[in-house]
């Protein structure tokens, strides 16, 4: 091509860019590179004391009324009578907690009726949350929920998909 052709389509090229080339200069891109507290004769000024702001916010109690909305601080440990709601039927019973070290425990089933039976293992419970594994000679379930005070609810699987309360005794 020949520098006359060349020169236009130069232009036209950098006119549809619209301003996406950027053309820049040394040193004008911004920022600031080493001490800024510096005069002419390179004194440092004293730095300014900071001033300290006190937060405004108080500590105060949950507005949430609903103790599933809470952490759980109690102890799980004790009797609680339980209601398992499935598709198939209702069932209820007893079971004894143990705690076996901060947040863990294991139990039993009371054994006050034929479905009240089993051992509870693996059981957590912390921030409000409580699970743990239920055996029996029939099934393996998990039952997982929350738990606050004298109540817990939840949902279990393994068998069947059921819903779960238990209340402190």
């Amino acid at each position: 091509m020949s520098g006359a052709t060349t020169r236009p389509l130069l232009f036209a090229i950098i006119f549809l860019a619209g301003g996406s080339l950027a053309f820049g200069q040394a040193g004008s891109t911004g920022g600031t590179l080493g001490k800024t507290g510096k005069s002419l004769s390179g004194e440092e000024s004293p730095a300014e004391p900071s001033a300290r702001t006190k937060s405004r916010a108080k500590a105060r109690p949950p507005t949430n009324r609903d103790a599933f909305d809470q952490p759980a601080v109690a102890s799980v440990a004790g009797r609680w009578r339980w209601v398992q709601d499935c598709t198939v039927a209702r069932w209820q019973g007893e079971f004894d907690l143990t705690e076996t070290s901060r947040g863990h425990f294991n139990g039993r089933f009371a054994e006050t009726a034929f479905q009240d039976t089993g051992s509870i293992t693996n059981g957590t419970h912390g921030g409000g949350n409580i699970s743990f594994t239920r055996t029996n000679s029939v099934a393996t379930q998990y039952w997982r929920g929350r738990f606050a005070g004298g109540r817990m609810k939840g949902t279990s699987s393994g068998n069947a998909n059921c819903t779960w309360e238990a209340t402190r005794k």
